[in-house]
C-alpha cells in the first residue's frame, strides 16, 4: 500500500462526502437523521469515559440516576479508535473525519481482499475503490451507521481467511485472523455472522489438515476476544434493548408477519430479486450495482476458473439472504414463497434479531469486487483508471448516493449550556418522538448527567426500571403527560421536588431545538406553564429555550390544564412518529384525555 493509493482513496472519500465540507458546520448526514447522534453521542462518551477513569461500557450518564449498560446499545470499537477526533478537532469536523477514516479504511481493506485472492496490484485498486464508493456503504455512511460502515477489520479477516484455506501463513497469520475477526464482531455483532457466511464456500479450498487446524485456531482466538462480549449477550438477551418490540401498526402483512416484529421488519428490509441490475418502486433504497463492476465481475468469473466459482457462491449466498423471509416483487409486496432466511430466522440463535436483510448486500459486493479485480488484472493502468471514473459516475448518476448528503445539527445554545453544572432532566420526557435523540447531540456539548439517552423514544431501548422510576416522580410524570399531549390539572407538592434533589437533579431545561420545526414556541410556552409555578422564572433564557435551576419548593402548587401541542401516534414504516397537532385555532383535542393524577 503506497502513498499515492491512500491518496487515491482519500480523494474518493472527500468527493463522496463533498457536501460536507463546502461549508462549515455540517455533519455526514446530520439534520434529522435517525442515527448520527447516537453514534456521535458513543464517540463522545467512549473518551469522556476513558479521560475520567470510568468504564466506557456503563453508560453512566445517560437515563440518569438509573443509567444503562451501554455495552447492549452500541459497539464500542468504533468509539475507542475515533473520540480522539472529537477531542482534537470539535464534534462536526472530528465526526466527518471519523467517516473519512471509515471510508478509506474499508477501501484499504478491499485492495488486500483482492491481492489475497490473485488480483494484481493496480486491478486491486479498483476492488477497493468498488467497495469505498458502494451505495452500501456510502447509505450507511449517510444514516450514521459508521459502525456498520467500518468494513476494514471484516475485510482484512476474510483475507487471512482466504490465506489460511490456500496453505498460506503460520500460527502467528491464525491469530492475527482471529482478532481480525474478533475485532469485525465487536465493530458491528451481526458482522461476525456475515464473516462466516462468506468463508463458507472459501472452505473447498482446505486441502491439508494443517490449514483446517489453523482455522480452527483463528475461530478459538476470535471467541476468546469476543467472549466476555458474547458472555453478556447471551445472559441477558431478553433485555438488551429493542429485542422484546412488539409490531407496529404499518406492519400489516398479514400471516406472513406472525405478529412479530423482527419478522415483519425483515420482510419491510428486503430486497426484490431484480436489486443488483434495477431498482423497483417497492425498494427503499436505491443500490443497483455500478455495470463496470458487474461486467468486469463478469470476466473475473470466466477466467478464474474454480476461484472464481467459489466467489460468485459467495455472492449467490449473499443475494439470496437479502431476498429476505418471502419473495417480493417490484412493488415490494410479500408472496408466500418462504426462503432461505425464513429458517435462519427461526431455527438460529439470534438471528431474529438482524431485521435487515438489505445489509447483506456486503456479500455480493464484496465478492463482486474480488472477481473484478480478477477480471481487470491484465489491463493497463489507464483501463483500471477509465474503470474507477465510471464507477464514480454510476453510483452518482444511477443510485444517487453520491456524494453522501450533510446537514446542519441543531443549533446549541452556549446561554443555556454554560450555565448548567449538574445533572438535567431533559424534555421532552418519554416521549415517543424520534426528535427527542437531539438531546445527546446537546449533551457532547455540556457533559452533564441527562435524564433521557440514547433510544429513549423506543420504550424496548429503555433500561429495566427506568420508566417506572420516571413515573413515579410526580413532577416529571407530569412532564411526560405533556409530552405525549394528555397533561390536565396537576398539584405539585414538596416532596416531589425533593425527590429529584435527592435523585441528583439539578437543572431542568426545555430546548426549542429539540421540537419540531415550527413548534418550538409553543412547546416551550407548555413546558414554561408547568415550570414557572414551581420554580419561577427561569434562571437562563435564550430565545425560546429556558433552563431552571431545581430548589426546593415551600407549598404545593396547582398547575391548571394546559391544551396539548402534539398527541403522539403510532410509529410510521421509516421509523418516524405519526402526530396530531394541537392549537387554539382549531386544532383537534382529545375528548378526554386520561388525568395525570
Amino acid at each position: 500500500m503506497n502513498a499515492r493509493t491512500l491518496g487515491l482513496y482519500g480523494l474518493l472519500a472527500v468527493v463522496a462526502t463533498a457536501p460536507a465540507w463546502v461549508s462549515s458546520g455540517l455533519i455526514i448526514g446530520g439534520g434529522d437523521q435517525p442515527d448520527w447522534t447516537g453514534t456521535m453521542w458513543a464517540y463522545w462518551w467512549t473518551g469522556e469515559a476513558l479521560m475520567g477513569g470510568d468504564n466506557p461500557f456503563i453508560g453512566t450518564a445517560n437515563f440518569f440516576p438509573i443509567g444503562i449498560t451501554a455495552v447492549a446499545q452500541y459497539n464500542l470499537l468504533d468509539g475507542l479508535l475515533f473520540w480522539p477526533l472529537l477531542r482534537i478537532f470539535g464534534p462536526i469536523v472530528g465526526y466527518n473525519l471519523a467517516a473519512i477514516a471509515t471510508l478509506v479504511s474499508s477501501a484499504v481493506g478491499g485492495q488486500v481482499l483482492a491481492r489475497t485472492a490473485g488480483a494484481s496490484a493496480t486491478a486491486a485498486i479498483f476492488s477497493g475503490a468498488a467497495v469505498e464508493i458502494s451505495s452500501f456503504l456510502l447509505l450507511e455512511v449517510t444514516r450514521g451507521r459508521l459502525s456498520q460502515a467500518l468494513l476494514v477489520f471484516w475485510l482484512l479477516a476474510l483475507a487471512g481467511i482466504l490465506r489460511i484455506v490456500e496453505g498460506q501463513g503460520g500460527r502467528w497469520a491464525a491469530a492475527g485472523t482471529g482478532l481480525l475477526a474478533a475485532a469485525a464482531s465487536l465493530t458491528y455483532w451481526y458482522y461476525g455472522l456475515f464473516l462466516l457466511l462468506a468463508a463458507l464456500p472459501l472452505l473447498v479450498s482446505i486441502r491439508r489438515w494443517q490449514d483446517l487446524a489453523r482455522l480452527a485456531a483463528a475461530a478459538g482466538v476470535c471467541l476468546a476476544a469476543t467472549g466476555p462480549y458474547v458472555y453478556s449477550l447471551i445472559t441477558r438477551y431478553d433485555a438488551l434493548p429493542g429485542v422484546q418490540r412488539g409490531a407496529a401498526s404499518w406492519m400489516d402483512y398479514g400471516s406472513l408477519g406472525r405478529d412479530e416484529f423482527g419478522l415483519s421488519m425483515a420482510i419491510s428490509q428486503s430486497r426484490w430479486p431484480w436489486w443488483p441490475l434495477s431498482h423497483a418502486a417497492g425498494e427503499p433504497d436505491d443500490t443497483r450495482l455500478p455495470i463496470v463492476l458487474l461486467v468486469a465481475a463478469v470476466v473475473g468469473a470466466r477466467s478464474a476458473g474454480r476461484r472464481g466459482a467459489i466467489w460468485l457462491s459467495v455472492a449467490g449466498l449473499g443475494w439470496l439472504l437479502t431476498l429476505g423471509p418471502y419473495l417480493k416483487d417490484a412493488e415490494g409486496v410479500p408472496h408466500r414463497l418462504a426462503l432461505p432466511y425464513l429458517f435462519l430466522y427461526d431455527h438460529l440463535p439470534s438471528f431474529d434479531r438482524l431485521w435487515w436483510p438489505q445489509r447483506l448486500e456486503l456479500l455480493p459486493l464484496v465478492a463482486l469486487a474480488v472477481l473484478a479485480g480478477l477480471g481487470l488484472s491484465r489491463s493497463t493502468g489507464r483501463t483500471v483508471a477509465v474503470a474507477i471514473l465510471a464507477l464514480v459516475a454510476d453510483v452518482s448518476l444511477r443510485s444517487g448516493t453520491l456524494p453522501a448528503t450533510a446537514a446542519a445539527p441543531r443549533s446549541v445554545s452556549a446561554a443555556i449550556y454554560a450555565a448548567v453544572d449538574g445533572p438535567v432532566v431533559t424534555t421532552p420526557v418519554l416521549s415517543e418522538d424520534e426528535l427527542v435523540r437531539h438531546v445527546l447531540w446537546m449533551q457532547v456539548h455540556h457533559g452533564q448527567p441527562i435524564l433521557g439517552g440514547l433510544g429513549e423514544h423506543l420504550p424496548s431501548h429503555r433500561p429495566p426500571g427506568y420508566t417506572d422510576h420516571v413515573q413515579n416522580r410526580r413532577l416529571l410524570r407530569a412532564l411526560e403527560r405533556m409530552s405525549v399531549g394528555t397533561f390536565r390539572d396537576f398539584i405539585v407538592y414538596p416532596r416531589d421536588i425533593d425527590e429529584l434533589l435527592e435523585d441528583g437533579f439539578r437543572w431542568v431545561v426545555v430546548d426549542e431545538q429539540i421540537y419540531g420545526v415550527g413548534l418550538q414556541e409553543e412547546w416551550a410556552a407548555a413546558f414554561s406553564h408547568i415550570l414557572t409555578p414551581v420554580f419561577g422564572p427561569p434562571d437562563v433564557v435564550d430565545g425560546h429555550s429556558a433552563a431552571w435551576r431545581i430548589t426546593p419548593l415551600e407549598g404545593s402548587v396547582l398547575i391548571p390544564e394546559i391544551p396539548a401541542v402534539e398527541i403522539v401516534g403510532s410509529r410510521r414504516a421509516d421509523g418516524t412518529t405519526q402526530h396530531r397537532t394541537q392549537t387554539a385555532e382549531g386544532r383537534s383535542r382529545p375528548a378526554e384525555p386520561p388525568s395525570s393524577e
